[in-house]
């Protein structure tokens, strides 16, 4: 009868022990419970009851060992039968050993593609226990691409599919995160500073850079290569609003106002 009922599956014979052991212990384990199928003997009802509950175990159970997956996740999802998210985080919080646990994990991700941009940023959002992981990551990997077929370095495409994955800006603002992130990397700063930079810089441009970051901007970043990002973003606006190019002596008087503001805030700290 066993037998019989894998048969039907068109499971892989190879996964036959396993769906025996397990079509056995639900045996066992409704026979304690009792059942409430009407019409049939009891034993009947029991047999029946565990074949269809194997049936749905050994299903999920060869999906993942077909991926290459070890025995324990293998049965953490089919026992669950289930494979979303949260299944898939107990999988791989049940694993002790960190070194087999990350090998598991990443056998997951590269399941789902192997896009190594998509594989890197779902397994972060993953260990971050982000339940729409693979949303984000596909929208963040197809963001990243765009930005590489345009010709946008590494960095800007990273700080582009950042912007538009995390926090659903306008395009015009993962414009400026992707530019103010490309600009920090360039200069050495770490993931953690330049994603706080292009926060900043982002969420108060459509305040106007010039009058709100004064303070804020002046006080936090001070580097020369932000003092020239800074002034380069109030001409721009100047002369979006002016609707013509600035002359040099109205530029100058920028700079020079970014220097007074600094010498004052100076004399502040």
């Amino acid at each position: 009868m066993i037998l019989t009922s894998f048969e039907e599956t068109g499971i892989d014979e190879k996964y036959y022990s396993i769906y025996y052991t397990i079509a056995k212990r639900y045996f066992v384990n409704l026979s304690k419970e009792g059942s409430n199928v009407e019409e049939q003997t009891e034993e009947d009802n029991y047999a029946i009851s565990s074949l269809n509950l194997a049936n749905e175990y050994i299903t999920y159970y060869a999906k993942e060992a077909e991926k290459g997956h070890c025995e324990q996740w293998c049965d953490t999802i089919a026992d669950k039968v289930e494979d979303d998210y949260w299944a898939y985080h107990d999988a791989y919080d049940f694993i002790e050993n960190e070194e087999e646990k990350e090998k598991e994990l990443l056998i997951h991700a590269k399941s789902l593609s192997e896009d190594p941009v998509f594989v890197e940023r779902y397994i972060y959002l993953f260990k971050e226990q982000k339940e729409n992981s693979y949303e984000m990551a596909k929208e963040y990997s197809k963001a990243f691409h765009k930005c590489i077929d345009n010709g946008k370095s590494q960095n800007y495409a990273h700080g582009y599919a950042y912007a538009v994955s995390e926090n659903n800006y306008l395009d015009e603002y993962c414009k400026m995160f992707a530019e103010v992130y490309d600009l920090a990397k360039e200069h050495d700063k770490n993931d953690g500073e330049a994603l706080s930079f292009g926060k900043l810089c982002t969420d108060v441009l459509d305040q106007g850079i010039y009058s709100f970051l004064k303070k804020e901007y002046l006080r936090k970043y001070h580097e020369n290569w932000q003092l020239e990002f800074y002034y380069q973003k109030i001409c721009e606006e100047e002369e979006q609003e002016r609707n013509r190019a600035l002359t040099q002596d109205e530029r100058n008087e920028i700079r020079e106002e970014i220097k007074w503001h600094m010498t004052q805030i100076r004399k502040e700290e």
